[in-house]
């Protein structure tokens, strides 16, 4: 009678290990060299999904929520008694800024970002998108674009509330 061990050999060892290094090699440079452009996508996704969230925090609170834009970035705010103000305990909805070679461009719809309080000495912040507790929204049209202008993303707010992302001339 034959004495035979089962188990791998060590050559079968080594292939295995060498395959699981090489996708892992390949894993690991996909994710950390994603173009400018995909980048530039994935912020715009971000931006669509967090003004539906701040639509759905709207509902919640039973307040307007609105976001305030420059062209380096974005913050949320929340309708309050008299003014609005900042939007606290949401960590998702906080003020968001951009890398420098990004620009947001407000090109329809919305308010202006400041007025002028009535003392004369501030500025009361004042949105230029507001989520209503209705689910309705400020229509709007928002440009996500490198500072080079190759690629752009429009962020499409309708009074209904839906949020529609669309590159360049095409929608996603």
């Amino acid at each position: 009678m034959i004495n035979r061990q089962n188990g791998f050999t060590l050559i079968e060892l080594l292939i295995v290990v060498f395959l699981i290094g090489v996708i892992s090699s390949v894993a690991v440079l996909s994710i950390g060299n994603v173009d400018g452009g995909r980048r530039l996508e994935v912020e715009a996704q971000r931006v669509g999904h967090l003004f539906s969230l701040a639509t759905q925090e709207a509902i919640l609170q039973g307040r307007p929520v609105g976001v305030i834009l420059d062209s380096k970035g974005y913050g949320f705010l929340i309708a309050g008694q008299e003014e609005w103000g900042a939007l606290e305990g949401e960590a998702l909805l906080s003020d968001r800024k951009l890398p420098n070679d990004w620009k947001l461009e407000l090109s329809s719809g919305g308010y202006n970002r400041a007025t002028p309080s009535a003392d004369g000495e501030d500025e009361k912040l004042v949105p230029q998108i507001i989520f209503y507790p209705s689910g309705q929204i400020t229509p709007f049209e928002l440009l996500i674009r490198d500072s080079a202008g190759e690629v752009d993303f429009r962020l499409k707010g309708l009074a209904t509330g839906q949020i529609k992302l669309h590159r360049g001339g095409e929608s996603l």
